[in-house]
C-alpha cells in the first residue's frame, strides 16, 4: 500500500503542587510559644504527595526558615516562630524581639515566599505571605471600668484613658483580641487577693472579632457583680471559677457566632464554688458550647442559647487543668461530688436548631426550654440581664422543631420542668451509676411537644409527676414503674410505651393513656394495683405482658385483669406463667371497641373467662365459663379461625346476642378457664 504512516504517541506531564491563594496573610498574638503554630500553608498535587515547604530567599534558594531568621515552617506547611523572632520556651517571661511582642515596633512584617514540592520534586509557585502581631491585653483584675476601643483601663485596672497611644492603657478591637485577667501578658498566674477577677461592676467588652478572654477566677465575686460582653465572632471564655451575683446579677453575653464558655476548674480550695449563680450566659445565634466543670447552675440564673446547634454540658466528675497556673502548666484538679446540678429556680432556654443538654446529676426546681420561650424572659428596663419573675412557668412556643436531646444523670425532681417542642427529641433520666433515675413530684413535668420523640426513664414516675409525649410516633420506656397518681399521655401516633414493674403502687392512681394511633404497650410487672386502667385510645392497640413471675397462684385475679385495661384489641403473654381475667362486663363497655380482643401466648399461659376461677385451676385442668359480671351468662367456644398464620378459638358471652364485637379470640395453646 502506499501513502504516510504517522506515529502516535501518549506523553504524560507531570502536575506541580498549587497553592490555592497568591498570598495569605497571618496574625497571631505576641509572646507566642515556639511549640505553637502561627499559621499554616497547604498546596495541592494532582499526581502525587507534597512532601515538604519551604521559603525561598532573595537569591532563590530554600530554607526551613525565613531569610530574616524570624520563622520556620516545617513539612506539614505549619509556620513558627523561631528563637530568633523571640518564640518562647515557656510563659515564664515575655518577649522583647519586635516579632513577637506589640509594643515593640513593628508589628507588621513581610512579605515572605513559600513553595511547596512533591515527592517527585517539582515546585509550586510562590505563595506571597505576611504576618501581623497583634495585642494581648493582661490585665490583673478588672474593677468598676468599662474596657472598648474609646475608653482604655489601665494595668493596675484603676482609671480611664481614651489615650490609645498611651501603652500604658488597654483597649480592645473590632478585630480578634486576646485578655487575660490574673495572668501576665506572657500567660504567667499572678497571686494576690482579689487577682483575676472582673466585678464591682466592671464590664468587659470585647467588640467584634474572634475573641479570645482567660481569667484566673471569676466574673463577679464576692456578692460584687461583673459582665462580659464577646460581641459578634467565634469567641472563647475560659473563667476559672465562678459566673456569680451578688446584689445585682453577674453576666456573660455574646452575639452571632460559634461561641465556646467554660466555667470552673474542680478546685481543691474550700468554697471554690464553680458555679454559675444569681447570673445570666446568653450566647447569641451560631453553634455555641457552655461547660460547666464541677459546680451547679443556681440561684435563679438564666442560660440563652440562642440559635444554632448548641450545646450545654453540667460536668460533675474528671480532670481539668487548674487556672491558678500559667496558660502552659498541666496542673489538674480532678472533682467528684461538687456540682452537675440545675436547680433553684434556673431557667436554661436552647433556642432554634438542634441542641444538647447534659446534666450529669440532679435537675430541681429549674426549667429547660427546647426552642423559644413563649414570652420575654427578660425583665423589662433591666441593665444586668434579670431575669423575669414568670420564666419558670415559661413554655415553648411551638416554633423550632430542630432535635433536641436532654440527658440527666441523676433524678428529676421538686417541680423540674422540661418543654422540648416540636422536633423529634430524645430524653434519657438516670444514666449515672447509683442514682434512681426517677421523675418525682406533683409539679414536675416533662413535655415533648410534637415530632416523634424518645423518653427513656431509668427510675420510677412517681408522686404526680406529669408526662405528655404530644402528637406523633412515641417511643416511652420506663424501667421502673408507674405510681402514685403520675400520669403519662400520648397524643395522635403509633406510640410505644415500656413499663418495667409496678404500676398503680401508692396511694391514688396513675393515669395512661394512649391516644389515636395503633399503640403498643409493653408491662412488665404482675398486678395492677387499685382501680387503675390503661387507655389505649382510638386505633388497633397492643398490651404485651413480659414478666417472668408464673402467676399460676392461688388467686382469684391474675396478673392482668379487664378491669385494668380498655381499647386494647390485642393481648400478647411471651411466658407460660402468664395469665389474664377476661370479663364480657368490661368488653361492653369500651365502646371504642369495633373489632373482637385478640389474645396470643405461648402454650401454657392461661386466659380466666369469666374471672372466677382460681389460677391454679388451669393446673388441674378445671374450667368454669360463668360470666355473671354484666348478666347470667357464660362464654363458649363457638369456631376456630387462622389470622395471620394464627390459629385462634372463637369464644362468644350468651348475653352478646347475634354481636360479635365482644367476642375473644384465643390461640390455641393457650389454657382457658
Amino acid at each position: 500500500s502506499s501513502g504516510n504512516t504517522s506515529l502516535q504517541s501518549n506523553v504524560v506531564v507531570p502536575f506541580r503542587p498549587e497553592f490555592d491563594d497568591y498570598s495569605v496573610s497571618f496574625e497571631y498574638f505576641e509572646n507566642n510559644l515556639l511549640d505553637n503554630a502561627i499559621g499554616k500553608v497547604t498546596a495541592t498535587d494532582k499526581d502525587g504527595d507534597v512532601v515538604n515547604y519551604f521559603f525561598v530567599h532573595n537569591n532563590g534558594s530554600q530554607h526551613a526558615t525565613s531569610q530574616d531568621g524570624k520563622y520556620a515552617v516545617n513539612k506539614n506547611g505549619e509556620i513558627f516562630l523561631t528563637v530568633s523572632g523571640g518564640g518562647l520556651e515557656s510563659t515564664n517571661s515575655s518577649s522583647i524581639v519586635d516579632s513577637n511582642d506589640f509594643e515593640t515596633q513593628p508589628n507588621k512584617f513581610g512579605p515572605y515566599k513559600i513553595i511547596a514540592v512533591d515527592n517527585s520534586g517539582l515546585k509550586s509557585d510562590d505563595v506571597i505571605i505576611d504576618f501581623t502581631v497583634n495585642n494581648i491585653i493582661a490585665l490583673p483584675y478588672l474593677y468598676y471600668q468599662t474596657v472598648n476601643d474609646i475608653n482604655g483601663v489601665d494595668s493596675s485596672g484603676e482609671g480611664f484613658s481614651k489615650d490609645t497611644l498611651d501603652s500604658k492603657y488597654q483597649f480592645s478591637s473590632n478585630t480578634d483580641d486576646k485578655f487575660l485577667i490574673g495572668y501576665t501578658e506572657s500567660g504567667y498566674f499572678t497571686t494576690g487577693l482579689g487577682l483575676g477577677n472582673i466585678e464591682r461592676g466592671a464590664v468587659l467588652s470585647t467588640l467584634g472579632g474572634d475573641d479570645y478572654v482567660k481569667l484566673s477566677q471569676s466574673v463577679g465575686s464576692n456578692n460584687m457583680d461583673g459582665g462580659v460582653d464577646l460581641g459578634d465572632g467565634n469567641n472563647t471564655i475560659l473563667i476559672g471559677n465562678d459566673i456569680i451575683g451578688g446584689s445585682k446579677r453577674s453576666w456573660v453575653i455574646s452575639n452571632d457566632g460559634n461561641d465556646i464558655i467554660t466555667v470552673g476548674d474542680f478546685s481543691s480550695i474550700v468554697n471554690d464554688r464553680d458555679d454559675i449563680q444569681n447570673a445570666t450566659v446568653i450566647t447569641g445565634a451560631g453553634d455555641d458550647i457552655l461547660t460547666l466543670q464541677g459546680g451547679d447552675v443556681k440561684d435563679n440564673s438564666l442560660i440563652d442559647m440562642g440559635s444554632g446547634n448548641d450545646t450545654v454540658i453540667l460536668k460533675d466528675s474528671g480532670q481539668t487543668l487548674a487556672a491558678n497556673q500559667r496558660l502552659d502548666g498541666n496542673k489538674f484538679n480532678s472533682g467528684l461530688l461538687s456540682g452537675g446540678n440545675l436547680q433553684s429556680g434556673s431557667v436554661i432556654i436552647l433556642g432554634e436548631g438542634n441542641d444538647n443538654v447534659t446534666i450529669e446529676r440532679y435537675f430541681g426546681n429549674a426549667t429547660i426550654i427546647g426552642g423559644i420561650a413563649d414570652k420575654e424572659v427578660l425583665k423589662t428596663g433591666t441593665k444586668n440581664y434579670e431575669m423575669d419573675s414568670s420564666a419558670r412557668n415559661l413554655k415553648d412556643n411551638g416554633i423550632d422543631d430542630g432535635i433536641d436531646t436532654v440527658v440527666i444523670g441523676g433524678a428529676m425532681t421538686d417541680g423540674a420542668k422540661v418543654y422540648l417542642g416540636e422536633g423529634d427529641d430524645v430524653m434519657t433520666i438516670g444514666t449515672k451509676n447509683g442514682y434512681s433515675g426517677n421523675v418525682d413530684g406533683s409539679n414536675t413535668i416533662i413535655d415533648m411537644g410534637g415530632g416523634n420523640d424518645r423518653l427513656t426513664i431509668k427510675g420510677n414516675i412517681q408522686n404526680a409527676a406529669k408526662i405528655d409525649m404530644g402528637d406523633g410516633n412515641n417511643s416511652v420506656i420506663v424501667e421502673g414503674g408507674v405510681n402514685n397518681t403520675s400520669s403519662i399521655t400520648f397524643g395522635s401516633g403509633d406510640d410505644q410505651l415500656t413499663i418495667g414493674t409496678t404500676l398503680g403502687e401508692g396511694l391514688g392512681n396513675p393515669i395512661i393513656s394512649l391516644g389515636a394511633g395503633n399503640d403498643i404497650v409493653t408491662w412488665g410487672g404482675t398486678t395492677i394495683s387499685s382501680t387503675n386502667k390503661i387507655d389505649g385510645g382510638i386505633g388497633i392497640d397492643t398490651l404485651i405482658l413480659t414478666t417472668l413471675t408464673d402467676t399460676k397462684t392461688n388467686s382469684d385475679v391474675t396478673n392482668l385483669s379487664s378491669q385494668k385495661f380498655t381499647s386494647f384489641e390485642n393481648i400478647e403473654m411471651i411466658s407460660n406463667g402468664q395469665s389474664v381475667d377476661i370479663r364480657y362486663k368490661d368488653l361492653l363497655d369500651d365502646t371504642e371497641n369495633e373489632i373482637p380482643l385478640h389474645i396470643k401466648g405461648v402454650k401454657d399461659s392461661v386466659v380466666d373467662l369469666g374471672q372466677n376461677n382460681w389460677t391454679s385451676d388451669a393446673l388441674s385442668n378445671k374450667q368454669n365459663l360463668s360470666d355473671n359480671s354484666q348478666t347470667l351468662g357464660k362464654w363458649t367456644k363457638q369456631n376456630t379461625i387462622t389470622e395471620d398464620g394464627i390459629t385462634y378459638d372463637i369464644y362468644h358471652h350468651s348475653a352478646a346476642g347475634n354481636s360479635s364485637v365482644d367476642d375473644v379470640y384465643i390461640q390455641q395453646g393457650i389454657i382457658v378457664i
